[in-house]
């Protein structure tokens, strides 16, 4: 298994509208094969802050999910983003 941790920053004014967006996207990874669940996380400082975590089979699973989102969805969402999101796999030692 695979873990994967994504930061975004949302723009000025647009926290609610980047959320609902990843509502969406949430319930998309949870359907895509080979996800083990995925949850998304609002900073309570910082409402603009959103961490995706994300637990794959394999990394081709989750390359694969990119892949198949609808290209025109997540260009109709760039707008919402404050800064580039960031994002890195990990792997877990101990539970």
């Amino acid at each position: 298994m695979i873990h994967r941790v994504n930061q975004f920053y949302a723009a000025d004014n647009q926290a609610q509208s980047l959320k609902e967006f990843f509502q969406e996207l949430v319930d998309y990874i949870n359907n895509s094969e080979g996800c083990m669940g995925c949850q998304l996380l609002q900073d309570e400082q910082d409402d603009s802050h959103f961490v995706i975590l994300e637990q794959w089979q394999t990394k081709e699973a989750h390359q694969a999910s990119l892949n198949q989102y609808p290209a025109d969805k997540m260009q109709a969402a760039m707008p919402l983003f404050g800064k580039p999101p960031e994002g890195d796999y990990y792997t877990l030692i101990k539970e």
